[in-house]
């Protein structure tokens, strides 16, 4: 079967015209005798580790090889790369214009005889393709292998299943770095209702913003009893932990308030996703064995803001409720004061007591009694609505203006006394307003 035969029998990743390799490529493949040389020493300290090994070198080396690995921990390549420059804006997938060369790959490129789909040329395509759930880390050893221009495609590309689809690790400097003049410096996507990045540690932005346009939701309703639900949660302040592999998930240390994911589960389940932390990622050189994964329940914050403006617009709306009541209890006041002022002027032993004026009091008022010469010592008592007295006033005999100015007292009802030798004469009450 030739070339051109096997190509048209290949499936979408074979889309791409392999002329587009240089000369030196496809006039035969260099050998590497360096690269046996360096799996047999990463397979020796493998080893050393009690790590099981399979390794595939000369002949065995086959593209059909590499496509069957299932979930390994560990892979390590040492072949030949290509990468083949984008010269037009109708360029093939960049996923497809880059490689690995594998045994039989040669023959393909040169026309010869090739029984088998797999041709011993392994796309990024396909590669991307690969059960490695669960790998905690693929080495390349090749050339070309950070070759690329941003350029009708992306500048790194990562998918994955179960794992990362693309890991940056840095002990001193950025691990990941994304850069684009005109696109996303860095798009991530998430699937399986995995999180599209997972940050382990503080977030710096100059900005962020979140999709709230109208055209983006469906059922839109409003929603009320708010400050219910304020009054359910329950903010309490707490340390994290930093004990065991708890430290590598960069808790901030301190006294720190918010809500226990629990509690608020119970209220708003929509806010709590159920989450995991892998602790090798966070500790890549850690002995795998003692990595672990673990579970938690993470809070979304953010949409506790919509509840908070509504339960401050439901508390907005009793304030001035109550407000206009407090008004309606002056006017009443004000009225039953028209009518006591009428009765009170009724001497008792020739004493008696008048409204204060004015009341509502919000500064200082004026309160008008009458002492005859028969009375032998009067005062004026001023008691808050629990009894307490909180002002005496001594009086003189003939008419007494005593001034009351609200100072440090606080908004409320309060009451006045007219005592004459001891005996009650009148009582009258003030409401004072701030």
């Amino acid at each position: 079967m030739g070339k051109e035969k096997i190509k048209k029998n290949l499936s979408k990743q074979r889309d791409f015209d392999f002329s587009k390799l240089s000369d030196e490529d496809r006039s035969g493949i260099a050998e590497l005798p360096g690269t046996k040389t360096e799996i047999e020493k990463v397979n020796s300290i493998l080893k050393s580790h009690r790590w099981q090994v399979t390794s595939y070198t000369d002949e065995a080396a086959t593209e059909e090889a590499v496509k069957e690995i299932r979930q390994p921990r560990l892979v390590h390549i040492a072949t030949h790369g290509y990468f083949t420059n984008d010269v037009s804006s109708t360029a093939t997938d960049p996923m497809l214009r880059a490689g690995l060369l594998f045994t039989g790959a040669a023959n393909f490129l040169q026309d010869k005889i090739n029984t088998t789909a797999d041709n011993g040329i392994l796309t990024a395509y396909e590669a991307a393709n690969l059960n490695l759930d669960n790998t905690d880390l693929v080495v390349l050893s090749a050339c070309e292998t950070g070759k690329g221009e941003v350029q009708n495609g992306e500048g790194v590309y990562g998918s994955g299943n179960n794992a990362a689809g693309v890991f940056g690790y840095s002990t001193s400097s950025i691990g990941v770095y994304g850069k684009s003049g005109s696109y996303y410096g860095i798009y991530a996507l998430g699937g399986g209702g995995a999180y599209s990045a997972y940050i382990n540690g503080d977030i710096y932005a100059t900005g962020s913003y979140v999709g709230s346009d109208k055209t983006l939701k469906q059922d839109i309703h409003d929603f009320s009893d708010a400050m219910t639900i304020i009054n359910r949660l329950q903010p309490k302040q707490y340390q994290y932990r930093q004990d065991g592999n708890f430290k590598l998930m960069s808790f901030p240390q301190g006294e720190h308030y918010g809500l226990i994911a629990q509690d608020v589960e119970k209220i708003l389940p929509g806010l709590v996703k159920e989450t995991k932390f892998e602790t090798k990622l966070a500790n890549p050189d850690a002995d795998p064995r003692s990595s672990e994964t673990i579970n938690f329940k993470a809070l979304n914050y953010t949409e506790l803001i919509p509840v908070i403006i509504k339960g401050m617009q439901e508390q907005q709306q009793t304030i001035e409720e109550l407000r206009q009541q407090v008004n309606d209890l002056k006017q009443v006041l004000l009225a039953a004061t028209n009518v006591s002022d009428a009765k009170s002027n009724t001497e008792i032993n020739g004493a008696y007591l008048l409204q204060n004026s004015p009341n509502p009091v919000n500064g200082s008022s004026t309160i008008r009694c009458y002492v005859p010469a028969s009375v032998k010592q009067a005062q004026l008592l001023v008691y808050n609505m629990n009894g307490r007295l909180i002002r005496s006033f001594p009086l003189s005999n003939g008419m007494n203006d005593v001034a009351i100015t609200v100072g440090s007292l606080s908004s409320g009802q309060y009451t006045y006394t007219l005592l004459a030798d001891g005996k009650k004469v009148d009582t009258k009450s003030l409401a004072i307003t701030k």
